[in-house]
């Protein structure tokens, strides 16, 4: 998948599921901090990849190739302004 950053947003970041087991040799967990939704949007795509965590303002993207996408949102508002296929 190809995507452009039109504007970052606040607090965007790329997340996975974090290093988990890895505290007794000095890393801390990290990962998504909403590891709920970010499990939620793996299963609906087939994918265990990352992907964009943010907090306040979101990005605009511009995704360049059409592949499958799952948006998972807590009490925001989602806007799609072009569809091209």
């Amino acid at each position: 998948m190809s995507i452009k950053i039109l504007k970052p947003g606040l607090f965007s970041t790329i997340q996975d599921i974090g290093r988990l087991g890895y505290q007794d040799l000095g890393f801390s967990e990290a990962g998504a901090l909403d590891y709920y939704s970010l499990s939620i949007a793996q299963k609906l795509i087939g994918n265990h990849g990352p992907a964009i965590e943010y907090t306040l303002v979101g990005p605009n993207i511009e995704f360049l190739i059409l592949l499958p996408l799952s948006v998972v949102i807590q009490n925001r508002n989602l806007m799609v302004t072009k569809l091209t296929y």
